[in-house]
């Protein structure tokens, strides 16, 4: 990709997530932090609540979009 193609390749990638992929959008607005449990350790996965699975899952899911190539950019 040309750095001439980023703004094109920005604007359809953001369409994109926020229209299939809206949890994942919104993972890039915070943080992530591993859930803890009440003594204040982290959580193991399979303690996980759903929506704990879901911040994580989202978390993973815009970071695994962001390292692929969906729009056949090169």
């Amino acid at each position: 990709m040309y750095i001439e193609d980023f703004k094109g390749w920005q604007n359809r990638f953001k369409n994109w997530v926020q229209a299939y992929m809206f949890d994942a959008w919104c993972a890039l607005d915070k943080d992530y932090e591993k859930p803890k449990n009440e003594r204040g350790l982290e959580k193991a996965f399979y303690d996980f609540s759903e929506s704990d699975k879901l911040k994580y899952t989202s978390e993973k899911m815009i970071i695994s979009l962001l390292q692929q190539d969906h729009f056949g950019m090169r």
